[in-house]
């Protein structure tokens, strides 16, 4: 049975490529993706504020983004719903993926996340404290790199700026 979507309002050409460019907010998310996840350093004095702080406010950081990035490759209806909301659909009606589709890069993801992230918890202090930052950019790298490529060509070079061949690499590299 074919996926159905609720239909969202057209979205102007130069307002899709204007969030897709250098200065876009999809950019920019792929960035400090990118970035955090290489300051998302294990810490190796585990008592030390001074060094368990900073490496905390990078995973932070860092699943911060890679949560707005996840909601926009396969957001949930409620993500959907509002037309606020960039979701890759915008790009490609043909790209239906929904949280569903989403396969976890690491264990208990999206509730750790939310855990972590979104809401004070009487089990967040269980939570595992660590994370595989490097497994999940390379998750997410290919992630984008598979939604670019399934852009047709004339939308793909509005991601030029991404240096498609580096997005591919990047989402290639050791984890």
């Amino acid at each position: 049975m074919p996926k159905t979507v609720k239909k969202r309002g057209h979205i102007p050409e130069d307002k899709l490529r204007q969030v897709a460019s250098s200065t876009g907010s999809l950019f920019y998310e792929t960035l400090m993706l990118k970035e955090t996840a290489a300051r998302c350093v294990e810490p190796t004095d585990e008592g030390s504020l001074e060094i368990i702080v900073p490496y905390n406010m990078a995973i932070e950081c860092f699943l911060i983004h890679f949560r707005n990035l996840r909601e926009f490759l396969y957001p949930n209806a409620k993500v959907r719903r509002d037309s606020d909301n960039v979701i890759a659909f915008d790009y490609d009606s043909r790209w239906l993926k929904t949280e569903n589709d989403w396969k976890e890069c690491s264990d208990n993801e999206r509730s750790r996340i939310n855990k972590l992230l979104a809401h004070i918890s009487y089990s967040r202090g269980e939570l595992h404290p660590r994370w595989p930052t490097g497994r999940m950019r390379q998750c997410m790298m290919q992630r984008l790199a598979e939604f670019i490529v399934s852009l047709p060509p004339e939308r793909q070079e509005w991601f030029e700026a991404w240096g498609l061949k580096k997005v591919m690499a990047a989402a290639e590299s050791q984890a």
